[in-house]
């Protein structure tokens, strides 16, 4: 799967692939050992290229990124493919070993985000604290699910986004976009929460499969090979805060990338946010001021799916597509929430 993004990644730029220095992609469901190694060869690459992989979860595609950027930054590197890989489809089965050994293993859903149990929620019990604590009704996250899908149905025909998506097995399009209403949305099955602060279905970014990949280079690297499109990379940022309540983290990273750029929020071009629930990008753009027609132009991850490792370098590349559309001198902000009370920022100018 992620072959195909990098091949083409690399047509676009026009590099070679012996120029390519090191290989970072995040991942989240695997089994073990280094899948960016695995894809760095499946995708045809040099063997002498060394590749690592990140897992921060949710944040591991965007960390990725920002494990390429500061590689270049610190001279260690001129050329680096970054990004991150999921597959929710084929993630292996896991279990633990039983302390007595005649006893069956165990099987478990997902590794603790925290020591302490009090502090590590499920991600939709923390998502429905998050809206009943700000007071984001059932209603209002529906409102802004069916807002997502609406954008991203629209973006479909849209020239704007041609050539953002790598066509797989004849796929050119995000499969979970619909029409999406507000009557649909009231018979979405409740996941947790109270009634009226209730996440459901329909306001939760569905488990996807996805890829996604940028290439990043060196001032030097760039005058060399002279791509056909690029953007400039700014501040970046990866803080973390409360296990219990991931959802609130990506506020102070927004805030600290907007006080580095030395901007506020309403200089943006376009912000994408991520969506792994209505009411965490709801209260993320509510307590930062984001300027709501900015955010998340094309629709988010409630229309576009959640491929965990993936998720933060798609919002890179869609930031990516978004800019080259504005004027000389647009900045724009992708940020993401991980579960264990992390997120990651960063800023793009053309």
């Amino acid at each position: 799967m992620t072959q195909q993004p990098i091949k083409d990644c690399i047509d676009d730029a026009g590099i070679s692939v012996t120029d390519i220095d090191e290989v970072y992609i995040g991942n989240g469901l695997y089994a073990g050992g280094n899948p960016a190694r695995l894809i760095s060869l499946a995708a045809g690459l040099p063997e002498e290229i060394p590749s690592l992989t990140i897992d921060t979860q949710c944040c591991s595609g965007m960390d990725a990124i920002i494990a390429g950027i500061k590689s270049i930054k610190s001279g260690s590197a001129d050329i680096v493919i970054a990004g991150g890989a999921e597959s929710y489809s084929r993630a292996p089965l896991r279990y633990s070993k039983p302390l007595n050994p005649t006893h069956s293993p165990i099987q478990y859903f997902r590794p603790p985000f925290s020591p302490f149990p009090v502090n590590d929620p499920e991600m939709a019990v923390a998502a429905a604290d998050l809206a009943k604590m700000f007071g984001i009704t059932r209603e209002l996250q529906a409102n802004w699910a069916v807002n997502s899908h609406k954008k991203a149905c629209e973006a479909v025909n849209d020239n704007k986004w041609k050539g953002e998506i790598s066509e797989l097995l004849s796929i050119n399009n995000d499969e979970f976009t619909r029409r999406l209403t507000l009557a649909t949305c009231s018979r979405a099955k409740c996941l947790a929460g109270e009634p009226l602060y209730a996440v459901d279905s329909a306001t939760s970014a569905v488990s996807a499969d996805g890829a996604a990949v940028v290439i990043i280079v060196s001032k030097n690297a760039l005058n060399s090979i002279n791509p056909n499109n690029f953007v400039l990379c700014g501040s970046i940022v990866q803080v973390g805060g409360g296990p219990s309540l991931p959802g609130l983290v990506p506020i102070s990273a927004i805030q600290k990338a907007l006080a580095l750029e030395k901007i506020d929020s309403g200089m943006l071009w376009a912000i994408e946010l991520m969506e792994a629930f209505a009411s965490q990008a709801i209260v993320c753009a509510n307590e930062t001021g984001l300027t709501l027609d900015k955010v998340n132009i094309g629709g988010g991850a409630l229309a576009r799916g959640h491929p965990i490792g993936a998720s933060g370098a798609i919002l890179v590349v869609r930031l990516f597509h978004e800019l080259k559309w504005a004027p000389s001198g647009s900045k724009g902000l992708s940020t993401i929430a991980g579960a264990g009370g992390l997120a990651s920022a960063l800023i793009l100018s053309k």
